[in-house]
């Protein structure tokens, strides 16, 4: 991932936003792709805001700022949802809408001393529109989705580990590289019915009553099968 920006920050430009929207769009629905990894080309930044203004200002370009968040929303309900694992290697800075397309992710691995989060809207005047408000709050509880969004302060790799908005860091970058690529192997071997079942029935908890029978439908955990005949369990 790299935006090719003057500033070297990885902002997201109006091209970098189409290419986000398409690539989430074909790795959803490609079966071929079992895990999507995602990690910057540049060492320092993930990924920066969201520059409307230039997405605005491209060719053919939305008529309002609203349609700019209208797509974000939908493409980033398409991230979330697609029935594979999503992985995002956050090697660096990320802030703002890159953070915010980041919270999407299944899986955030970081680097100690390197990975630092920012939601900075705030102190800018304006709100986190991309999904934080709502995200944060889902994964840290209220009191720290608050200090995150109203301080505008970096949260470093350590801190973002404990509080779980990164699933764990790593020394450097060889070590974290490593542990994603086994990870995502790993991850690939699985039958793909059931990952898809089980990454649904977790996203689910946040939102039905604690029931599997209404993600896999009734009987199927007893049975050990689940969806287009592929079974799990012993014997499988």
């Amino acid at each position: 991932m790299d935006a090719g920006d003057q500033g070297q920050v990885n902002l997201m430009t109006g091209k970098l936003f189409k290419e986000f929207g398409d690539m989430v769009k074909r790795v959803a629905r490609d079966d071929q792709i079992r895990v999507l990894v995602v990690k910057s080309a540049n060492e320092h930044f993930w990924l920066a805001h969201l520059d409307v203004n230039a997405i605005l200002n491209e060719p053919n370009p939305p008529h309002e700022r609203g349609e700019v968040l209208n797509e974000w929303h939908s493409n980033m309900e398409i991230l979330r949802n697609m029935p594979k694992a999503t992985i995002a290697v956050l090697a660096g800075r990320v802030g703002g809408g890159g953070h915010e397309f980041a919270l999407n992710f299944d899986m955030r691995f970081g680097l100690y001393d390197k990975t630092k989060i920012c939601q900075m809207e705030v102190p800018l005047g304006i709100i986190p529109g991309g999904g934080a408000c709502v995200n944060l709050r889902r994964l840290l509880g209220a009191g720290r989705a608050m200090e995150v969004i109203l301080s505008g302060d970096d949260i470093e790799a350590e801190q973002a580990e404990r509080w779980g908005l990164l699933n764990r860091c790593f020394k450097d970058r060889e070590q974290l590289e490593a542990h994603v690529a086994r990870l995502a192997q790993r991850l690939a071997q699985w039958p793909s019915e059931a990952v898809r079942c089980a990454k649904a029935s977790v996203l689910a908890a946040e939102r039905m009553p604690h029931t599997e029978d209404g993600v896999i439908g009734p009987g199927a955990a007893e049975e050990g099968v689940i969806g287009s005949g592929e079974r799990i369990g012993p014997g499988g």
